[in-house]
């Protein structure tokens, strides 16, 4: 249904319902959209509905955006779905977080990041933006 519509509203519909199905195939179908998906809009909607999945698999997809997107808008989106993993991952949240504040070619993008750290709020975000901070 998804990639024969030619609505956006409704693909739009059916991406936000897809994350809350806990169903590879919907998983599957969502990295797809965030990773190929030309509307915008609609990858937008797949990369925050990414941040409802715990999952290796997710992580990766996300890491890989943000490092070969040049743009901004979508990076600054994927740190959100960060920001969202990172309640409960917070562990292999953090350290991808860092790297994007500190190394970040567009300060709001660093900026994004920080405030994601300051969200997830752990012990070791909390060094991080420490260490962020001290330029180490």
């Amino acid at each position: 249904m998804y990639d024969r519509s030619d609505n956006p509203a409704l693909r739009m519909k059916i991406l936000y319902t897809l994350q809350r199905f806990d169903d590879p195939v919907a998983l599957q179908k969502l990295m797809d959209v965030a990773r190929q998906e030309p509307d915008p809009g609609l990858r937008k909607e797949a990369i925050h509905a990414l941040g409802h999945f715990r999952s290796a698999e997710v992580l990766s997809v996300l890491e890989t955006i943000l490092t070969s997107s040049d743009d901004v808008t979508q990076r600054r989106q994927v740190i959100g779905a960060l920001r969202q993993l990172g309640r409960n991952d917070a562990d292999e949240v953090v350290p991808i977080l860092m790297k994007v504040a500190r190394t970040d070619p567009h300060v709001k993008v660093r900026m994004e990041a920080v405030s994601a750290l300051g969200h997830i709020g752990t012990p070791a975000a909390q060094e991080a933006l420490i260490q962020i901070l001290e330029g180490k």
